[in-house]
């Protein structure tokens, strides 16, 4: 004779109905977005570089590219705040430090990011809080990484205060 599969249950009783609202809602609470990246240059050639380095570093991470001041603008009104912006500062449009401003005064949790050649010019208006980081253009494939990594860990974790 053959031990019972039922395990005691009352044979008059229903099965209990799967728990799959619960526990979609605990795994939907433990899983973590992935990190979100906005790169800003007007040169396309830089964006490319740029995007092509982090996915090939982070292929999970979502990695948005805007030419200018105002597409970026319209990325973060469009699909909501990223974890780091990264921006160029002089563009055609509005030169990065205005774009900074701005982000800084509607997602003062992204965590900001001044990537540019000669920065030693805009460093006294950027020394106050309007970004977090400052890297020379062309920075190292390694220094630009780690920089983001953590950036962004640090921005899910709340560490930068506006």
């Amino acid at each position: 004779m053959q031990p019972s599969r039922d395990y005691g249950r009352d044979r008059r009783t229903p099965a209990c109905k799967p728990l799959l609202p619960v526990a979609a809602r605990l795994h939907s609470d433990c899983v973590q977005r992935p990190t979100r990246i906005l790169l800003v240059d007007d040169e396309r050639m830089v964006l490319r570089a740029l995007r092509r380095l982090v996915l090939s570093r982070h292929p999970d991470w979502e990695v948005l590219c805007a030419r200018s001041a105002t597409a970026a603008l319209g990325l973060l009104s469009d699909h909501g705040p990223v974890d780091v912006i990264v921006t160029d500062l002089s563009m055609p449009d509005v030169d990065g430090i205005t774009l900074l401003g701005i982000v800084k005064e509607r997602y003062p949790q992204m965590v900001r990011v001044v990537h540019s050649a000669h920065i030693e010019n805009f460093v006294s208006r950027l020394l106050g809080d309007l970004c977090h980081e400052m890297l020379g253009k062309p920075a190292g494939a390694t220094e630009l990484v780690s920089t983001l990594e953590i950036a962004s860990g640090s921005s899910k974790k709340a560490v930068f205060a506006g």
